[in-house]
């Protein structure tokens, strides 16, 4: 009983590290979502009170989060629209003009068309 017991004990530990080590992944691919959706959140409301350098700046840290989130860009975009800035709006609508889907959106022709 003991030596099967010692035979075990290596299986043990590992087992606990791959379990250890796949928490450890579900756990801060979840703060990184949580942190992707606050992010958004306070995007929004920066550009509601009309704050847009701060809300892209929070759109911002949600694409870097999350770099396949293209109705961010065109946010991005309407944020710069709103501002004047037309070098930065084509430079964001660029990023997404690739993706057919995007373009139907009511957002990306606010945004990127003129």
């Amino acid at each position: 009983m003991i030596s099967s017991l010692k035979r075990a004990l290596p299986w043990a530990g590992i087992v606990l590290l791959v379990v250890c080590v796949v928490g450890a992944f579900f756990y801060f691919r979840t703060q990184k979502r949580r942190a992707i959706g606050q992010a958004l959140v306070n995007a929004r409301q920066m550009a509601e009170q009309g704050r847009y350098d701060q809300a892209i700046h929070y759109y911002e840290k949600a694409v870097q989060g999350d770099p396949t989130l293209k109705e961010v860009y065109i946010a991005i975009a309407l944020m710069y629209r709103a501002k004047g800035d037309h070098v930065r709006v084509k430079e964001y609508c660029a990023r997404v003009a690739a993706d057919e889907s995007v373009k139907t959106k009511k957002a990306y022709r606010l945004a990127c068309e003129p």
